[in-house]
């Protein structure tokens, strides 16, 4: 008796048992979401247990769990009415066919199980759940730092146990989707997946590639960092190539996107090499921004950069540079004078009819005499732009042009041998010297006329601190400093003149440039 008795109570637990089991609906077998048991059983008196508005994405899976064991399987039997055609099973689970709110409702009776599925009513949460290692238990976060999704759905993030940081994975998005955190718009870290988003603003971040990602949320400096979470491309951003010309001795390149995120390296950024066409050349994503600069001084920010483009150094303008677009991309050659002028103060030399010449030479150059000099009080000549050596003469006025002569016989006075340099241009006549000595003197910087023929009739007349250009057909003059900085810039019809303070110039004249030194 006592052993029925003790069968009798085992088969009561079992029943008590088996109604006690409890139910759900696991998600990308990861996040589980609690069926309710209904209070009525359904028409062909199955048990009913209600998963109410779980939200799943396209493509999401999902199995029956029972919550108790740890048990999943799939019911073959689904229900045809609701929602039914949004779904179908594969590979052992259920897959949804159409993202949106649902109703599960799991049926049980021995060999008679069904799966109905209907339209949720409230969902507000979206799919995207994630965890830790084992150690770590994720703080499920609803707050401030919940993403948004498309401005209406809420994705639910977790709190990583280590960092100042929340994250959801597995997040499945479209095309155009578009992301922020709470109220606020955060912008895109670079790295991981960021390529395949862009941030626009009051927009936030916005999917350009659709496929399923992990992000990542930092509170501190409001950015986004999102990474793969399957095999989705990656779209490397489009490239653009940006070309600079300024005469400075380094050039340097920063970037930057519309995330702040610096692409070629903390300010100054990345050090440029000039390329044989005379550009610095540098490449960034299309829509980037840029500035270009030598350390010390800077151009504007150069924004949205969207294709490929060339640009000169322009004007100051509030302590930086503006930039000029060379449409053409081409910089005109450099014409390098073949002579420059040179001058003397005679002074005690101007006497019994003399007249002055420069002998000049260089280590690879052959010393040649120069043209008598000509003018009053300063004489002025032209000779080899590549000499380094002159020494000044007094010849014998009688000559028809200047000769050493057998034993310098038309040679009545001369200097030393003398230096030259890019400011000792004026030489005066100080002392005779003693008898059968060199006349000696002293060099000055001032450089009172310096003309230099270039092409056709254009002439360029340097005189004191003006520089004039005579054309004979309408060009384009445009005048830059030594550093590169762009001082002016005329259509000229005949004659244009500039004051300019003392230094080193390259004059542009439509399609050549000049250098032109001012004292």
């Amino acid at each position: 008796m006592k052993k029925q008795l003790f069968l009798l109570m085992c088969a009561l637990c079992s029943v008590f048992a088996l109604n006690a089991q409890t139910y759900g609906v696991r998600v990308n077998g990861t996040t589980d979401y609690k069926a309710e048991k209904v209070g009525e059983t359904d028409y062909q008196e199955r048990e009913q247990f209600l998963a109410a508005n779980v939200p799943l994405n396209q493509g999401d899976k999902f199995k029956i769990i029972n919550l108790s064991t740890g048990d999943q399987w799939v019911i073959s039997n689904i229900d045809k009415y609701g929602e039914y055609e949004n779904f179908e099973i594969a590979d052992g689970s259920y897959v949804c066919k159409k993202t949106g709110c649902y109703d599960f409702y799991i049926k049980t009776k021995y060999n008679d199980d069904m799966l109905y599925i209907g339209a949720g009513a409230n969902c507000s949460e979206t799919p995207g759940q994630g965890g830790q290692g084992e150690d770590c238990v994720p703080e499920e976060h609803k707050g401030e730092y919940r993403l948004v999704l498309n401005g209406s759905a809420y994705i639910t993030t977790y709190k990583d146990c280590d960092k100042n940081e929340y994250f959801c994975k597995d997040l499945k998005l479209e095309k155009d989707d578009n992301l922020m955190v709470g109220n606020t718009y955060y912008k895109l870290e670079n790295g991981g997946a960021s390529a395949n988003f862009e941030y626009v603003d009051k927009a936030g971040v916005v999917c350009k590639v659709a496929g399923t990602y992990n992000v990542y949320i930092k509170p501190e400096s409001q950015m986004m960092y999102i990474a793969l979470a399957d095999d989705t491309p990656i779209v490397e951003p489009e490239k653009v190539t940006v070309r600079f010309f300024a005469a400075w001795e380094k050039v340097n390149a920063y970037a930057w996107d519309a995330n702040e995120n610096q692409l070629l390296g903390a300010w100054p950024g990345k050090a440029l090499t000039k390329g044989e066409d005379g550009w610095y050349a540098v490449e960034i994503a299309a829509g980037a921004n840029i500035i270009f600069n030598n350390g010390e001084v800077q151009t504007v920010n150069i924004e949205g950069v969207k294709a490929d483009i060339c640009y000169e150094l322009g004007a100051l303008k509030d302590d930086k540079y503006t930039v000029v677009e060379n449409a053409k991309c081409e910089l005109a050659p450099i014409v390098e004078p073949e002579t420059r002028e040179i001058a003397l103060v005679p002074r005690i030399w101007d006497a019994d009819g003399a007249k002055f010449a420069v002998w000049s030479w260089a280590e690879n150059l052959e010393g040649a005499w120069s043209a008598f000099m000509v003018g009053k009080d300063t004489v002025r000549t032209q000779i080899p732009a590549k000499a380094t050596k002159v020494l000044f003469a007094r010849i014998n006025g009688s000559i028809g042009e200047p000769a050493w002569g057998e034993n310098d016989v038309n040679v009545w006075n001369r200097t030393e041998d003398l230096e030259l340099s890019e400011t000792t241009l004026v030489y005066t006549i100080i002392d005779w010297g003693e008898e059968g000595a060199k006349s000696t003197g002293t060099w000055e910087k001032y450089i009172p006329t310096s003309i230099i023929a270039t092409e056709g009739n254009t002439i360029l007349k340097v005189e004191n601190n003006q520089v004039t250009v005579s054309v004979d057909e309408q060009a384009q003059v445009v005048i830059y400093n030594v550093a590169g900085q762009m001082i002016d810039s005329k259509v000229v019809n005949d004659n244009f003149t500039r004051t300019l303070n003392s230094g080193l110039y390259i004059i542009k004249i439509g399609g050549q440039s000049v250098k032109a030194i001012v004292r």
